[in-house]
């Protein structure tokens, strides 16, 4: 996925970051995956900035059952 992300979108991001100082050293981001483009872009890119950037900070991501589709949550805890 991350050879997808354009060059373009992920420079665009990184400068947004930085210009509003969204992440400081030691940051802790948690993405809120709701299965659409935007959270899973948005979760590969800072993992690809996270390995990028000079300043240290980690990401994971949850997703949450919401009873509207079914989930195979089973699926998801697999791949850990």
């Amino acid at each position: 996925m991350l050879t997808q992300i354009n060059h373009s979108l992920r420079r665009k991001i990184g400068r947004a970051i930085s210009q509003w100082q969204m992440i400081s050293g030691g940051d802790r981001i948690l993405v809120g995956l709701s299965g659409g483009k935007d959270s899973l872009i948005l979760l590969h890119a800072l993992h690809d900035l996270q390995h990028r950037s000079p300043v240290k900070f980690s990401v994971s991501a949850i997703t949450l059952r919401l009873g509207i589709f079914p989930v195979d949550l089973h699926v998801i805890i697999s791949k850990k």
